[in-house]
């Protein structure tokens, strides 16, 4: 079992969870990380990376060679993995869209509403699909 995929499910469930108890800049938080999860999940499975040690090795040379964070890492080297065009752009914009909204949730001196809130759930569940399509995980 891959506890990065574990964390991605509960981080899914909990976006949710949050949202039924009207807390929706949390709920925003989680459904990014579970998107985040996800595709950290598929790069580890595509390294053959199973430890914490090896995994963190791997992200730091990636962060060098890309010169960029883990996030935008992670959903380059994903993207690059994409066959189908209109997925590969569509999980772009998802992907942009979720890193705002959680960027909006988590630093800024804004109002999370649930509309926002259940977008972000939907938009995290159209990326599982993509995913799911391209057999990525």
């Amino acid at each position: 079992m891959s506890y990065i995929l574990e964390k991605s499910r509960q981080n899914e469930r909990a976006a949710l969870d949050l949202i039924a108890v009207e807390r929706y800049a949390s709920s925003v938080h989680c459904s990014f990380f579970s998107v985040l999860q996800l595709l950290l999940y598929i790069l580890l499975v595509d390294l053959g990376v199973e430890d914490k040690t090896k995994s963190l090795e791997e992200v730091k040379y990636h962060k060098e060679v890309l010169g960029t964070s883990k996030h935008a890492m992670a959903r380059t080297l994903v993207k690059k993995k994409i066959t189908r065009t209109d997925f590969r752009l569509e999980f772009n914009d998802l992907f942009n869209d979720l890193s705002e909204f959680r960027a909006n949730s988590d630093y800024y001196n804004i109002g999370i509403n649930e509309e926002l809130a259940r977008l972000a759930a939907r938009k995290t569940e159209r990326v599982k699909h993509i995913l799911l399509q391209e057999s990525l995980i």
